[in-house]
């Protein structure tokens, strides 16, 4: 476990930004966000960039910058629902789906 400011690179690289295979920010604060992003597609181009906002008002703003994948808080609540109700459905393994 790392702690630090993700808007800065030390503590990215420290992270293991250089070998990461995907990058999730979930920054309150679309300007550190912003500034992940950046940092990301100078030293990680390839990897996919997941961006969780509160609202959908910076979501165009976040994928011009580089996020692969914006999910505002609203919808990210829906989405886990329905994978829950959903592995319910297929597996009927209550234990992980609880």
């Amino acid at each position: 476990m790392v702690f630090g400011d993700a808007a800065r690179l030390p503590s990215l690289m420290a992270a293991g930004l250089a070998r990461a295979s995907a990058v999730v920010v979930s920054y309150p604060d679309t300007p550190s966000a912003l500034k992940i992003l950046q940092l990301v597609r100078e030293h990680a181009p390839r990897a996919p960039v997941i961006v969780r906002t509160i609202d959908d008002s910076d979501l165009e703003r976040l994928r011009e910058a580089g996020a692969t994948e914006v999910v505002p808080g609203a919808i990210e609540g829906s989405l886990m629902l329905a994978a829950r109700r959903w592995c319910w459905w297929v597996c009927r393994c209550a234990a992980w789906c609880a």
